[in-house]
């Protein structure tokens, strides 16, 4: 009596990965077709006006080339699965197939069906056809019909993934309704061992990230200038080895020697190498270094940043071509600053103050003889009330001192009053 064949099924997780596989691989290609119609988004058959067209066109395609052409999808292949049939166990045939193919087409038109539906509106008029009867008889139920049909399938797909977890065949309604199980490709259970996960690709994808890591933080702190020069101050030198390097150990005769002060030599040096024309090489914010060479601060910046950097050909003055090492803003030192510039010295400022306040002093006492004519006056023409000196304000004259009113004018009127009143 011949032994029935055993038809074992494939692990649950090595299933459920190669539905992963697939949905991932469509995501994928659906996404690069949406990103080829960008430029023609306004066209009438473009994708963003049909997503639906175009997805169904992409699973088509998908399954012309793995499923129909082969009897297993790309994600099963990679998991070593194939599509069996439930009696023998063999590969699925041409029939069922095209069956597959169908279920693709009906899950289109469903998604239509439902999108009409939804899309129905009362109408207003008594109905005349069939149709018109048929539109009008859903309207009232078309969100029942749509949220029954939805909840309905997502509880036979919950149940059919416990018992998928319970027993390990048919992973989804589909293939339980048609009676398609998921087998592997090798039939020997001895040569093929499902619970052993490969796991070289994802060590090397481990090894390799830990490796681009390591470089993206390594590289930007390695200064490849720095390490030679140190490989280059243990090796023996010839003559004078600085000045291969950019500086001299000793000021030497350059093109820019002789090169008026008022001029940044750095500048032009920069401008030269760069082949281009500058608007101006006059020194701007002149800043003195330690060979005591006056350059622009921009420029002395620049440079120390190129040594610090690495640059060894930056480190030598353009002038002299010693090495620079540091600078300072020129001027701020007592022996720079020019006295020919100042303008008014300390001894002519105190004479001026000194000249200022005998000129106070004066007009005081004037304006106190002036109050003393007036008061003189009204004694002679009042002889009944006696004389009261008056006090000079100070504040009231530094005020009209201030405003100009003190003039030779008033010093003339009051001596007319005074020379009236001895008159008198």
């Amino acid at each position: 009596m011949p032994v029935p064949r055993i038809s074992y099924p494939s692990h649950r997780v090595s299933q459920l990965d190669a539905s992963i596989l697939d949905d991932e691989l469509f995501s994928l290609l659906k996404q690069q077709l949406s990103d080829s119609f960008l430029l023609i988004s306004s066209q009438p058959w473009s994708y963003n006006l049909h997503p639906e067209l175009w997805s169904l066109i992409l699973k088509l395609v998908i399954f012309k080339l793995t499923t129909l052409k082969t009897g297993s999808s790309y994600g099963f292949k990679l998991q070593n699965l194939k599509l069996s049939q439930k009696d023998s166990g063999r590969v699925i045939g041409n029939h069922m197939r095209y069956i597959l193919l169908a279920t693709i087409l009906g899950e289109y038109i469903v998604k239509k069906v439902q999108s009409y539906i939804f899309s129905l509106e009362k109408l207003s008029y008594r109905p005349q056809t069939l149709i018109e009867r048929v539109k009008n008889a859903l309207y009232p139920y078309k969100t029942n019909i749509i949220k029954a049909s939805g909840d309905t399938i997502q509880v036979l797909e919950l149940l059919n993934f416990v018992s998928f977890l319970v027993f390990g065949r048919y992973p989804n309604l589909i293939y339980r309704a048609l009676g398609i199980t998921v087998t592997p490709i090798v039939a020997d259970l001895l040569k093929f061992n499902g619970s052993n996960v490969n796991f070289e690709f994802q060590n090397r994808q481990l090894i390799w990230n830990v490796m681009t890591e390591f470089l993206v933080f390594i590289l930007p702190l390695l200064q490849f200038r720095k390490l030679m020069r140190m490989l280059r101050s243990f090796l023996p030198k010839k003559g004078n080895g600085h000045r291969f390097h950019g500086y001299s150990e000793s000021p030497i005769t350059t093109n820019f020697t002789s090169l008026p002060i008022s001029q940044c030599a750095m500048c032009i040096e920069t401008t030269e190498a760069r082949g281009i024309k500058a608007a101006s090489t006059v020194i701007t914010n002149p800043c003195v270094t330690n060979c005591n060479h006056i350059f622009c601060y921009i420029c002395l910046a620049t440079r120390l940043n190129a040594i610090e950097n690495g640059n060894e050909r930056a480190e030598g003055c353009p002038r002299c071509r010693l090495r620079i090492t540091s600078f300072k803003q020129y001027g701020v030192e007592l022996g720079n600053v020019d006295k020919s510039a100042i303008m008014v010295e300390y001894d002519e400022a105190g004479s001026e103050g000194s000249e200022a306040e005998e000129d106070y002093q004066d007009a005081v006492q004037l304006n106190t003889s002036a109050d003393y004519l007036d008061a003189h006056t009204e004694q002679s023409s009042e002889s009944e009330q006696p004389f009261e000196s008056h006090s000079p304000d100070y504040s009231e004259h530094e005020d009209l001192e201030e405003e100009g009113e003190y003039s030779d004018d008033f010093d003339s009127g009051a001596k007319d009053d005074w020379e009236d009143g001895v008159v008198m």
